[in-house]
C-alpha cells in the first residue's frame, strides 16, 4: 500500500497524539512502523519533522509519504488477537482511565508493545 497524501486535522483529533490519529484515521500501522516513518521524515506536520508524540493542533496539514506491504505474512505479527479472559484480566488491573491516558498495574509477564520475541502485548489486548 502506498499512501502520499495530505491531511488537515478535524476539531474531534486536536490536542490528539499523532501516533494515535495516524492509527485512527488512516491505518493500524505498529507503533515502530510509525516511529521509524517519522524519524525518516516520511511523516510530517507542516512541512517539518516532528516526533510521534506530537499533540495535533487544529491548523496543522498532516503529510505522508509512506510505503506499507501489508501482505507479508510477518505483518500478523503486529496485532495479537486477545482472548475475552485475558482482557478481562487486564481490565480488572486498570486503576484509572481517561480519554488521553490510562494507570494500569501491568503484570510483570506481559510486554507493553509488540516485538520479535512477544506477540502479545498490552497495546494489542
Amino acid at each position: 500500500m502506498k499512501i502520499i497524501e495530505d491531511f488537515q486535522v478535524e476539531d474531534e483529533f486536536i490536542n490528539t497524539r499523532l501516533d494515535r490519529w495516524l492509527k485512527a484515521k488512516v491505518h493500524k500501522f505498529s507503533q515502530s512502523f510509525i516511529e521509524k516513518s517519522i524519524r525518516a521524515g516520511r511523516i510530517k506536520v507542516n512541512n517539518k519533522k516532528i516526533k510521534s508524540s506530537y499533540r495535533l493542533q487544529g491548523q496543522d496539514t498532516i503529510s505522508l509519504n509512506l510505503f506499507y506491504d501489508d501482505s507479508k505474512k510477518d505483518s500478523d505479527k503486529f496485532s495479537y488477537n486477545a482472548t475475552l479472559e485475558e482482557f478481562k484480566n487486564i481490565k480488572k488491573n486498570i486503576i484509572f482511565e481517561n480519554h488521553d491516558y490510562m494507570v494500569l498495574n501491568k503484570p510483570s509477564s506481559i510486554a507493553v508493545q509488540s516485538g520479535t520475541k512477544s506477540p502479545k502485548n498490552i497495546i494489542d489486548i
